[in-house]
């Protein structure tokens, strides 16, 4: 929300469509999926902001593993902006 400028409600609702850029979906889509196979992966990504301009992002994500560390409980994310000089 606070990259974007939409409110995560308005995220969760519409998908990932609403934020990713289209050519960006399906790699955002391996690396959520790979991530819930145990694998860490990172991915260059656009994100539409509220504005309609696309910035652009390194996301990697994280498997999260339940207490017998066999099975992934959750995918963390961190997002790291690509600023661009003015």
């Amino acid at each position: 929300e606070e990259i974007t400028g939409t409110p995560k409600d308005e995220i969760l609702d519409a998908g990932l469509d609403a934020v990713v850029h289209a050519e960006d979906i399906d790699k955002v889509q391996k690396g959520i999926g790979a991530a819930f196979k145990g694998v860490v992966s990172t991915e260059n990504c656009r994100y539409r902001t509220a504005e309609g301009e696309y910035v652009p992002m390194l996301q990697s994500f994280k498997p999260v593993f339940d207490e017998s560390g066999s099975k992934v409980k959750a995918v963390r994310s961190v997002v790291k902006i690509e600023l661009k000089e003015s």
